[in-house]
């Protein structure tokens, strides 16, 4: 196992966004022959919707798997340390390679994502209806701040049937991610053994 403190940007933000939409209301129609079939008669609606973004999290490397990264999230952003350099050995610390205004941008990929979900749920909750199509939405972004952390992950591998695989472990969590041939189970067993031997060895190192 290797120790790693990956580099992240957390943003925040106020967002308000005005939108329109389409909601749909089901209702069955009979024809000639007494056969019956679901019409959905289509409406349209419009809004604004409000949230407050918290943490969004945006990946500052290039150097390691990013669908992995992504699978062992979400990770505790809140309870932070100002950075000492004792808090990070025995772990390798990487600085980002992935700057401020191209994090931001991914970010807002990511809550434009967000927002749709809601402003979906919106609709659906305001009309009475699992049917929305057509949302469109404009965002103004206000109070935005960020934050430069970094966090813990374990990365290891294994070889099987001459193919190497690799895999992470969120350091605060323990959530195991990565492509496996074998069981998600007997991965993460040998994950914690892993594990208890590294902390065993960290504490006869710190006697």
């Amino acid at each position: 196992f290797k120790g790693v403190y990956i580099p992240v940007w957390t943003f925040d933000a106020d967002t308000v966004s005005p939108y329109t939409a389409q909601y749909g209301k089901e209702r069955r129609e009979r024809n000639s022959k007494g056969e019956t079939r679901t019409v959905i008669d289509w409406y349209t609606t419009s809004g604004t919707y409000r949230k407050f973004i918290n943490d969004n999290l945006q990946i500052a490397t290039k150097r390691y798997d990013t669908a992995i990264l992504k699978s062992i999230q979400p990770f505790n952003t809140e309870d932070n340390l100002l950075y000492k350099p004792e808090y990070i050995t025995g772990f390798i610390s990487e600085r980002y390679s992935i700057g401020l205004d191209e994090s931001w941008e991914s970010a807002q990929l990511d809550i434009r994502n967000i927002l749709k979900s809601g402003i979906t749920s919106e609709v659906k909750s305001n009309h009475f209806t699992n049917h929305v199509r057509g949302v469109s939405f404009d965002t103004d972004y206000s109070n935005i701040k960020f934050k430069y952390l970094l966090l813990p992950i374990w990365i290891s591998s294994f070889k099987y049937k001459g193919k190497i695989y690799n895999f992470m472990v969120n350091g605060q969590t323990g959530k195991v991610g990565g492509k496996t041939p074998i069981s998600p189970l007997r991965v993460a067993v040998a994950v914690l053994i892993g594990l208890a031997v590294v902390a065993g060895l960290y504490y006869l190192y710190t006697r």
